[in-house]
């Protein structure tokens, strides 16, 4: 499909792993930057839609909030 520009589109997406939010807690000192490192994961079977999926995804690094020593908290993303 070719967009031009002006032109309004919708088309509604979805993906497994895009909906995936991991929280971290603590419930003793405040943290800041929390991190996932090496991880990996791989989905065969019917997705949340019904559709037959097959995938892997794999994650080198990723960075979450808060990501200062000032904002420092005991929840983060």
């Amino acid at each position: 499909m070719e967009i031009t520009p002006g032109q309004a589109v919708a088309h509604d997406i979805g993906y497994c792993f895009s909906e995936v939010t991991l929280v971290f807690r603590s419930s003793g000192t405040p943290f800041f930057n929390p991190q996932v490192r090496f991880s990996q994961g791989s989905f065969t079977s019917t997705d949340f839609q019904g559709s037959s999926a097959d995938y892997a995804v794999y994650v080198d690094a990723d960075f979450g909030m808060p990501n200062t020593a000032e904002t420092a908290a005991n929840v983060g993303r």
